[in-house]
């Protein structure tokens, strides 16, 4: 994507949003700002923003502004619910995550981790068992840094693993990991979506670019994720509490991968989710 004079309006002004804005600022476009909260509230941040020639509207969304952009950012936790949002898309103006954008500019394999339930001490997991084998790991997202901020110098890194929300994953067009985990899918985040349905369809995006180069990692027990795999084009690798061909699973305080066998008995993390994570 070509930034220099794109005309991008950047929604939430959160840690996410001034970040995002900073990196467009460095490419050349032409940034606005919408957030809901009022402007006293959020007062330092607009004076910093307009000294830097961005214009920003708080208190309120209005179609002038929403309008106005050939390219839409959402922060997380923004819901495309928003009337602005979806009159804008009607418009055929693209309405994307600060996720999908930082992806444009980054080459470095990514490993991503959504669910409902575990998913940050999964990717903490992830992160560090990957820096004890000498890896540069960023681990960012959902949960610490946002992506945006390694935008164009992600090969600092050998590996990025991302935390991912359903908020973060609804916005995305082209961002493709090279691990996709999937730890599970239960009902949460309802007074953003607009239906489990929705929340649920966000969450399976997280697998919607991979190629067959890539990998799929999944919880077999888990009914809603299973209802996806015929449209996966990765490769496969499932994990269950039950014995599983080609995956992992656990039976006493062991847990086994094809051959590999792993002792968790002495582990200090709580809860059968825990063990699956």
């Amino acid at each position: 994507m070509e930034l220099k004079d794109r005309k991008i309006l950047v929604v939430g002004l959160g840690k996410t949003g001034q970040d995002t804005i900073k990196f467009l600022l460095t490419k050349g476009a032409q940034v606005r700002a919408s957030d809901s909260s009022s402007i006293e509230k959020i007062k330092e941040i607009v004076t910093e923003l307009e000294s830097k020639g961005v214009r920003v509207e708080a208190g309120t969304h209005t179609d002038e502004t929403f309008l106005w952009a050939e390219t839409i950012v959402l922060s997380p936790g923004v819901p495309f619910s928003v009337p602005q949002i979806q009159r804008a898309m009607t418009e055929d103006i693209e309405v994307i995550s600060e996720v999908e954008l930082a992806s444009i500019f980054i080459t470095t394999p990514i490993i991503a981790i959504t669910g409902s339930n575990g998913k940050t001490t999964t990717s903490t997991l992830i992160a560090r068992i990957l820096e004890r084998n000498g890896k540069r790991v960023f681990l960012g997202a959902n949960i610490g840094t946002p992506l945006i901020q390694i935008a164009g110098q992600a090969d600092e890194f050998d590996v990025l693993v991302l935390e991912l929300s359903s908020f973060q994953l609804q916005g995305i067009k082209s961002f493709r990991p090279y691990i996709a985990l999937v730890l599970n899918i239960s009902p949460n985040h309802l007074d953003h979506h607009e239906s489990f349905e929705e929340y649920v369809e966000s969450k399976m995006k997280i697998y919607s670019n991979q190629r067959t180069e890539d990998w799929f990692v999944y919880n077999k027990d888990d009914e809603i994720i299973s209802k996806y795999l015929p449209n996966v084009k990765s490769q496969k690798v499932p994990f269950s509490k039950d014995i599983v061909k080609d995956g992992a699973s656990f039976k006493g305080t062991y847990i086994r991968f094809n051959e590999h066998t792993y002792d968790i008995s002495s582990t200090k993390l709580l809860g059968i989710h825990n063990i699956e994570n």
